[in-house]
C-alpha cells in the first residue's frame, strides 16, 4: 500500500468517525429533550401562567395519574381530603431522618439545603431550643425562591404539611400524615 492510499483511507475513517460522533450527540440531545424527567407527579398549571410547568405537585393529588391538575384558588376550587404519599414525599421524609451532621450550624440552629433537579429542600433544626433532629423543612418545587411547602416534623406528632397553592409562601392548605396518607385539615 502506498503512502497516498494510506492517507486517503485514514482521512475517510477520520471523517466517518467525526460524522458518527456528531450524529450520536445530536440524537442524544434530541432524546434528552423529548424525555424530560418529572420530579414525581403530574404537570400543573398555575392560573397566573400561560405555560405548563413540570413539578412534583402544587395541589394534593387523589391518584397518581399523569393528567394535569388544576390548582386550588380563591375562586373555590377544592383540594382532595386524602392523598397518598408521593415519591417526592418519601424522599423528603428520608432526608428528614438523616443525621444533623449533614447541615451547617449558625450557633442557634442547623440548616441543610438540598438541591436536586428543579427542587430545593431546606431542613432546619432548632438546636438552641433543644432539638436533636430536623424539626422543620421547606420545599421549593420550581426554584423560583418562593417556598411552596412548609413541613413541621415534631417528635411524637404527625408530620404537618402546609401548602401555598399560589406559590407565594401563603400557606392556606394543611395536611397531616396518617400512615401512608396525607389527610386534609378542615
Amino acid at each position: 500500500m502506498t503512502y497516498n492510499t494510506f492517507i486517503l483511507i485514514r482521512n475517510f475513517v477520520g471523517v466517518g468517525l467525526v460524522g458518527l460522533a456528531g450524529f450520536g450527540v445530536m440524537k442524544g440531545c434530541a432524546s434528552a429533550t423529548a424525555q424530560r424527567p418529572m420530579a414525581s407527579g403530574p404537570e400543573v398549571t398555575r392560573p397566573s401562567q400561560a405555560t405548563t410547568r413540570s413539578t412534583s405537585r402544587r395541589e394534593p393529588r387523589p391518584n397518581q395519574s399523569n393528567a394535569p391538575v388544576a390548582l386550588a384558588t380563591a375562586s373555590g376550587t377544592s383540594t382532595p381530603d386524602r392523598q397518598p404519599l408521593s415519591a417526592l414525599d418519601r424522599k423528603v421524609i428520608g432526608f428528614s431522618k438523616e443525621a444533623l451532621s449533614n447541615g451547617t450550624s449558625d450557633g442557634t440552629a442547623r440548616k441543610w439545603r438540598i438541591k436536586q433537579d428543579r427542587i430545593v429542600i431546606e431542613l432546619r433544626s432548632d438546636t438552641a431550643k433543644g432539638s436533636t433532629t430536623w424539626n422543620r423543612l421547606k420545599v421549593d418545587l420550581d426554584r423560583d425562591k418562593n417556598w411552596d411547602e412548609a413541613w413541621d416534623l415534631k417528635p411524637g406528632k404527625p408530620i404537618k404539611r402546609r401548602i401555598a397553592p399560589a406559590d407565594d409562601e401563603n400557606y392556606t392548605i394543611t395536611y397531616d400524615l396518617q400512615g401512608e396518607t396525607w389527610v386534609k385539615r378542615n
